[in-house]
């Protein structure tokens, strides 16, 4: 029984540890795309917390600010995303919040 007790106490230090590195890395992730002036279609997807499918209807419909400079690549540009998210202030709240970091100044994008 006591043997059991510790695998039990092992494998719940091992979920708390993993719950600990895994908001690590969403804190350095956040940290990293606030500072990245061009942005790719993964920082999208995790910034917007909306799917590949989605984000691809998106920029299809010209429903955000996309550029595709060479066949296969798609790029967003920091501060345009930012003023677009703010555009979108309703929609997109807790977007917004995790480019707050950044000190990207959107007034020259109005």
């Amino acid at each position: 029984m006591a043997h059991l007790l510790t695998i039990y106490f092992l494998i719940m230090s091992y979920e708390k540890l993993n719950e600990k590195l895994d908001i690590m890395e969403g804190l350095l992730r956040q940290q990293t795309l606030s500072q990245k002036k061009i942005l790719n279609m993964a920082d999208v997807m995790y910034l917007l917390g909306i799917s590949k499918k989605s984000l691809y209807r998106m920029i299809r419909q010209k429903k955000i600010p996309a550029y595709r400079p060479v066949k296969g690549k798609t790029f967003f540009i920091h501060k345009e995303l930012k003023f677009w998210i703010m555009s979108h202030r309703a929609e997109n709240i807790w977007a917004i919040e995790k480019l707050d970091n950044s000190d990207v100044d959107t007034s020259d994008l109005e």
